[in-house]
């Protein structure tokens, strides 16, 4: 019998496919890329553009395997599988190298689903490796390589900043861009006229038609979802300019009857979406599953190696027949009334788009196995989907009805679901909430209840959250869909971008200080990196050349030659651009990572707040004091006060593989200095808490841990300058026990907006935290409270420590903002 060696990329997909094939055949997994640009150094020839590669990581382990399976394993035939991707294909060329396979020979297969048939279809056809696949995707390693490099160490470390690239550059443009429009927004107050009426139907006065904007419908589907039509736009109010103008047409209306001037019934059809593409998927999951990219592309590879969804790297919404008649037998066993006369036709491609591959559709819809359970919500939405796409268009019964008060017009709109079609299977992805009117007739007079006048102000714009900006990258040409979720990960791991929490789960992309610098000097330096058009166009020579209109070495040496006439000018604006911001070079060897700001007063200065710095190869973060130059751990304890040569703070120290110690925060410091240091705990005199000060909505864990501290904890604030034990008294530093924190509902004293929390450190006497670190108030438990309220703003007035802790005062929770403070009496 012959032998076969079929060569995959991952192990969960050898697994599969070694059940499908049966005897004589022997799958094996090269578990991805073998090899690949050399990670630090350039990699490419500049004089020939040809690439260098290397075995990565575990590479030449797999290699060195897969070789001795080749030469020694009596095998007829070599195939290789990898994914039906331009980069599947650079990996089966590279298998093939470094197999020594015959350059011609016909090793190549691939499968767009991994299903009995398809496997059995795909290993009966190979053929050879494409190599103008390969050559457009050897010309995207290069394009990325070079400007990723050039511009990250000739532009962005000169600034301080770590990278650019052909991709993330341009997508951090567009993320900056809409924060510009939101910082420079000025919000405009309008006035807005509703009125309710006994009938069971509100109406409101709507714009002009010269002004009239279309609004979403009320079913909730997203602004650019592809099932929207025109003509099922919501009328727009009216907006006066002032409570004035809309005051005096309310007027108008209250002193006339309102009267039906007319019914509009209409019967309007909304089309089904289309199966899911790369990028359709990726913004669903986003909205709709609350996933980011990675997450969603991490699920989708997952179906796919377990044979549930065809390939999930593709531009095109077509379907096999096999496909559409499978989805029909479907619907006619379990959803006959969803099921239409004839299949629905297929949507054009859009332009540029890669038509190769078959959207993303289930394998099967009946008797498949159950998806993996972190992928099962993903899985139904795909299947929900592909359903939906060859289902009936849903149908609505929409009215308008127009009304006259005088010559005041208003209007009244209901929709109400008739046929749900598609909807069976797309409902819970998509709100539809049905909005009945009364049956009414022209000329009836109604009776109004209730006159309003709403005062409103316009938004600015939303910002990006990964699923928009997925489908802004996609329409703009940047990127690829497959390389969407890996540009966006590159952002955050930058520090050039974060995720805000928004409402209803939603994360929205804001970019950091340090990211609009970036973006400024890369605007600044080289502006057609920064443009849509610039990385656009390339992505068009890249499918010029798997198309065969383009060759590689051609294309190549064009963009290059011009890439660096650039650069030369950048060189020049890009000195202009650091000397006029301040810009600093990166330190030799240091961490590389971006400052970023805190709200930490400096232990030593207290004059400014420390900047949070990563260390080099991710071995944490430190702070740093642009004032005095102060630098600690981030983790480190802070004792205040604790230092009993000149009553400064003690902070723990760490130097190499030494026992921790504490020293003073003035060591070093150019104005008196202190050398204090000690192994051990810092002095102290330890303290509990007063037992009536724990409020009693306080967690009962805080309330313990509050009066575990022995003594008193007015005679622990004396801790500031306690003389230190003797040497023979001293016990081991405390160990490093995480901080304790534990929420009440007690409101803050400062701020009044946030709770406090009970803080307890490690061997420490527990304090009083706002959950608001803006805010940033403290307060040691057992803190007394002043019966009398401040007299300068009738806020809380709180004991409080001198900073020797030699004695007392009141001072007022709202300091600094409000200055009182008070002997004790």
């Amino acid at each position: 019998m012959p032998r076969t060696l079929v060569i995959v990329e991952s192990p969960n997909k050898a697994k599969k496919l070694t059940a499908f094939l049966g005897p004589g055949y022997t799958v094996k997994a090269s578990f991805g890329h073998v090899a690949d640009l050399p990670p630090k150094d350039y990699g490419v020839n500049l004089d020939t553009l040809e690439e260098q590669y290397v075995l990565r990581g575990k590479g030449a382990e797999i290699v060195k395997t897969l070789r001795a399976a080749v030469q020694g394993g009596g095998y007829d035939q070599v195939l290789l599988a990898s994914d039906p991707d331009r980069e599947g294909e650079a990996i089966a060329w590279h298998l093939a190298r470094q197999l020594k396979l015959p350059a011609r020979a016909a090793s190549r297969i691939e499968f767009r689903e991994i299903t009995a048939a398809a496997v059995r279809a795909a290993v009966a056809s190979p053929r050879p490796v494409d190599m103008r696949r390969v050559d457009a995707q050897r010309s995207r390693r290069v394009l990325d390589r070079i400007v990723g490099f050039d511009c990250s160490k000739e532009i962005c470390w000169p600034a301080g900043a770590q990278s650019a690239g052909r991709c993330q550059t341009p997508a951090l443009h567009l993320l900056c861009e809409r924060e510009r429009e939101i910082l420079a927004f000025a919000a405009r107050t309008y006035w807005t006229l509703e009125t309710t009426y006994a009938e069971g139907l509100s109406a409101f006065v709507p714009a002009d038609p010269k002004e009239q904007a279309s609004q979403p419908d009320t079913d909730g589907r997203e602004p650019d979802d592809p099932s929207r039509r025109s003509g099922e736009g919501r009328l727009a109010p009216k907006q006066y300019a002032s409570r004035e103008e809309a005051e005096a047409v309310l007027a108008t209306a209250r002193a006339h009857a309102h009267r039906v001037r007319g019914v509009e019934p209409r019967r309007t059809e909304r089309r089904p979406p289309p199966p899911y593409t790369t990028s359709t998927l990726q913004q669903d999951a986003s909205r709709k599953l609350r996933l980011s990219a990675k997450q969603a592309m991490d699920a989708a590879q997952a179906l796919f190696e377990a044979g549930l969804i065809t390939y999930h790297r593709t531009d095109s919404t077509r379907v096999s027949d096999d496909a559409v008649d499978m989805a029909r037998a479907f619907m006619a066993a379990h959803h006959s009334e969803t099921l239409p006369a004839q299949a629905p036709r297929a949507r054009a491609p859009k332009a540029g788009a890669q038509d190769a591959h078959e959207a993303i559709r289930p394998t099967h819809l009946e008797g498949e196995d159950a998806p993996p359970p972190q992928a099962a919500k993903l899985y139904a939405m795909i299947r929900a989907r592909f359903l939906a796409s060859q289902a009936k268009p849903a149908v609505f019964d929409r009215t308008t009805v127009w009304i006259d008060s005088g010559p005041i017009a208003w209007v009244a709109e209901g929709a109400v679901l008739r046929e749900p079609g598609f909807l069976v299977f797309w409902g819970p992805y998509s709100r539809q909430e049905d909005v009945v009117l009364p049956a009414l007739a022209p000329g009836q007079v109604l009776s109004p209840t209730d006159l309003l006048v709403h005062e409103k102000q316009t938004t600015p714009p939303s910002r990006y959250d990964q699923g928009a900006l997925i489908k802004k990258l996609e329409t703009s040409g940047i990127g690829r869909p497959a390389t969407f979720a890996g540009i966006i990960e590159t952002l955050l791991k930058r520090d050039y971008v974060r995720e805000l929490a928004g409402g209803k789960g939603k994360k929205f992309l804001q970019p950091t200080e340090f990211g609009l610098q970036v973006d400024g000097l890369m605007s600044h330096t080289f502006p057609d990196l920064v443009t849509e058009r610039y990385t656009a166009e390339m992505e068009a020579q890249l499918d010029a050349i798997e198309g065969g209109a383009a060759t590689r070495p051609a294309y190549l040496r064009a963009w290059y030659d011009a890439f660096r006439a650039a650069m030369a000018r950048a060189h020049q604006l890009g000195a202009e651009y650091r000397q006029a911001h301040g810009l600093r070079a990166r330190r030799p060897g240091g961490g590389g990572g971006a400052a970023e700001e805190t709200t930490v007063r400096c232990d030593r200065c207290g004059e400014a707040t420390y900047r949070k710095i990563a260390r080099k190869k991710g071995k944490g973060s430190f702070l740093a004091c642009p004032a005095c130059r102060m630098t600690r751990d981030v983790r480190a304890k802070v004792r205040p006060g604790a230092c009993p040569t000149c009553h400064s703070a003690l902070i723990e120290k760490k130097i190499g593989k030494m026992t921790p110690f504490w020293g003073c925060v003035r060591y070093g410091a150019a104005e008196r200095p202190c050398t204090y240091a000690e192994r051990g705990p810092a002095p102290t005199a330890t303290a509990t808490p007063d037992a009536a000060a724990v409020p009693a909505r306080a967690t009962k864990s805080a309330v313990k841990r509050a009066a575990k501290t022995s003594t008193t904890q007015r005679a622990g604030a004396k801790r500031a300058v306690a003389a230190p034990p003797p040497a023979a008294e001293r016990v081991p530093a405390a160990s490093s026990r995480p901080t304790a924190r534990d929420a009440t509902d007690r409101p803050c004293p400062r701020c009044s907006s946030a709770t406090l929390d009970v803080v307890t450190p490690s061997g420490e006497a527990p304090f009083w935290a706002c959950t608001d670190r803006a805010c940033g108030f403290t307060l040691l438990v057992g803190a007394r409270r002043r019966a009398q309220p401040c007299p300068h703003c009738g806020g809380v007035v709180l004991e409080r420590r001198s900073a020797d802790g030699a004695s007392s005062f009141w001072e007022c929770a709202r300091h600094p903002a409000c200055d009182y403070t008070a002997a004790r009496g």
